[in-house]
């Protein structure tokens, strides 16, 4: 796998874009009083609704977002605020994410978005994929995985699944999740958040969930794969360790949220090792979408100040 590919989207479609998503950069890195500018009566809502609001229900609010790419899509307040305000993800590694995804996905590819979430990157991949691609997406979380296929729903070449991606299909194993504040940290493994000041103000809810192993998929589906995304607060091993003959044969891109050392990154040191292993390196999205080699996502997080990022895995071809 090359370590950038050529985009089939037009140069003016590429840079129109991109010119989005650097719009939805400045919002982020801007002050309240441009965010409340540009939109004054979303802001306005979304600052009180959290404020005021949720912190007595608990519950979250539905709004409609329209993406910097010109999706429509749902998401629940107070946790879909950034794309409610600014139609984009606006944590710095999100934003450089969205950008590796514009200059490599290609249409007619195969895209795997494990921990979809709202399905933000899974609406992004299914603009770049086409018609002629396919994209699935897999959210663990019953309440989360509702909105999801609301959001994907109509758009025929993005498939959901709700089951947890693992190293084994058809188990059933415990599914933690939190009020929606906290939704994007639901997890099979609640111990790395235990110590967290607001853990005990929202408390996750135990359920079950069935597994679902993505080597199992890829063969019963005759995929490609080109790119699998993965967030899955603390599930990544047992993903690699379902996926390795995909990687073996198809070589995809894997895209890991990886975790700093303080935040319990076993598991995300374990998925690293283990893709090693299988002569996959390791790379960091640079600010402009291309990759830097990183051969130590540790002490690379540690020398940018960073919790977490997105780090790319790839296999290179010799000759």
């Amino acid at each position: 796998m090359p370590l950038c590919r050529t985009p089939t989207l037009s140069l003016f479609d590429m840079l129109l874009m991109l010119e989005q998503l650097d719009k939805v950069l400045s919002l982020a890195k801007g002050s309240k009083w441009e965010r409340l500018w540009h939109h004054p009566v979303r802001y306005g809502y979304a600052t009180f609704f959290q404020s005021f609001i949720y912190p007595f229900t608990k519950k979250g609010v539905l709004k409609q977002a329209i993406t910097f790419f010109g999706a429509k899509m749902q998401v629940l307040l107070p946790a879909g605020t950034d794309l409610y305000l600014t139609g984009g993800k606006t944590h710095d590694s999100e934003i450089r994410l969205a950008r590796f995804f514009i200059k490599n996905i290609q249409e007619g590819d195969t895209v795997l978005d494990v921990g979809a979430h709202f399905g933000y990157f899974s609406l992004l991949a299914a603009a770049l994929t086409g018609k002629t691609g396919a994209v699935y997406a897999f959210e663990a979380s019953q309440s989360t995985v509702e909105l999801l296929k609301k959001n994907t729903a109509g758009i025929a070449h993005i498939q959901v699944t709700h089951q947890a991606v693992s190293h084994i299909s058809g188990t059933k194993i415990a599914f933690f999740e939190f009020p929606v504040l906290f939704s994007e940290y639901n997890t099979t493994d609640i111990r790395q958040f235990e110590q967290q000041r607001w853990y005990k103000s929202f408390p996750p809810k135990q359920m079950e969930v069935e597994t679902i192993a993505l080597d199992d998929l890829v063969k019963t589906k005759q995929l490609k794969p080109v790119a699998i995304k993965i967030d899955v607060e603390g599930a990544e091993e047992e993903v690699i360790k379902g996926l390795q003959v995909t990687l073996r044969e198809h070589h995809p891109f894997i895209i890991m949220e990886y975790l700093e050392v303080s935040r319990h990154n076993q598991a995300h040191r374990r998925a690293h090792n283990l893709l090693n292993q299988l002569n996959y390196c390791a790379f960091t999205i640079h600010q402009d979408g291309f990759l830097t080699a990183c051969d130590d996502p540790d002490a690379y997080l540690t020398a940018h100040g960073m919790e977490s990022d997105n780090i790319v895995y790839a296999k290179i071809r010799k000759g």
